[in-house]
């Protein structure tokens, strides 16, 4: 059943992760915790994001992957942390380490390639580089990037205050990305991390061709306006989440999450018993949402089994 409505309405999906956890992800949820930016996105572009989540099998309540859209002008851009780069590479039968650093301009002008990422005062991060391993080559996988290629910027066009603050391992970041997607075409192609695009050039990863977007069916699926409050049309009070806390609350929802890695081990009654949003949000084919009973501060919830 499960199968026929995602077949259906593919903007919601429910899979399964390598740890054998499951997850379900909806438009309501990816617009209103798992997209950043000031722009709308566009159904379309959830329908990508949730598609790609679910073929590369992400959990984007730890931050596995995300939406971001800073202009109604500009597709979105699915973003993907490095942690997932590092932990479907290290997962590879075949991968055999790796070496990174960064690329320097010397006060004597000359360029060298220095392991991690230290530079003296007197010196210029001008690039970064890594190497990976895999155990059926007889040669690295070696790649490497210009620093102001990928240095993030503000509006002003200058360097941000993670780029300016630490230039050596930003770099050394976006290089190792390059090299893992290099190494493990088949598990990371497509994938990008936010270093590798700036606010102020967003690389779109989204630019679809007719084709490839009549694998979904879209028709008679409508915009939905997004208010600047977020509501639950399901009993949940409004509550405000301003984007600046998104990072905040996202870390919240994964340190609940790695908690309850289980759903709580309940008697099935129709007594009321409480549960995290998040369990509840993953779980609403099994749980009954008991009306305004939602915990904005401690983000909890009471329900009831729908069938006892």
């Amino acid at each position: 059943m499960s199968n026929e409505i995602q077949k259906a309405n593919p903007m919601v999906v429910s899979y399964a992760l390598p740890n054998g956890e499951n997850i379900t992800l909806d438009a309501q949820t990816v617009r209103n915790f798992l997209t950043n930016g000031d722009a709308k996105v566009s159904d379309k572009e959830v329908v990508m994001y949730v598609q790609l989540c679910k073929a590369q099998q992400l959990n984007p309540f730890l931050k596995e992957a995300y939406l971001i859209k800073y202009s109604e002008n500009q597709p979105a851009s699915i973003v993907v942390a490095k942690d997932a780069f590092m932990k479907r590479a290290e997962s590879h039968p075949q991968y055999g380490g790796m070496k990174s650093g960064v690329i320097v301009l010397t006060k004597n002008g000359e360029i060298k390639e220095r392991e991690g990422s230290f530079y003296l005062p007197n010196e210029s991060v001008v690039g970064g580089w890594a190497k990976v391993f895999r155990n059926d080559r007889k040669s690295e996988i070696y790649d490497s990037v210009a620093f102001d290629e990928y240095a993030g910027k503000d509006k002003n066009g200058n360097l941000n205050s993670m780029w300016r603050g630490k230039p050596g391992t930003m770099i050394q970041k976006v290089a190792e990305v390059h090299a893992m997607r290099k190494a493990f075409p088949e598990r990371l192609s497509g994938l990008y991390i936010e270093d590798e695009m700036g606010k102020s050039q967003v690389v779109s990863t989204m630019n679809l061709s007719e084709q490839q977007a009549q694998q979904y069916d879209l028709s008679g699926m409508e915009e939905i306006d997004e208010p600047t409050t977020v509501t639950h049309d399901d009993g949940f009070e409004q509550y405000g989440m301003p984007e600046d806390d998104m990072d905040a609350y996202m870390d919240e929802i994964a340190d609940k999450y790695a908690e309850e890695e289980e759903a709580p081990k309940q008697t099935k009654t129709n007594e009321p018993f409480q549960v995290s949003y998040y369990e509840y949000v993953n779980n609403k084919d099994k749980y009954k949402l008991v009306p305004k009973s939602y915990d904005a501060a401690k983000k909890t919830c009471m329900v009831t089994y729908k069938e006892v």
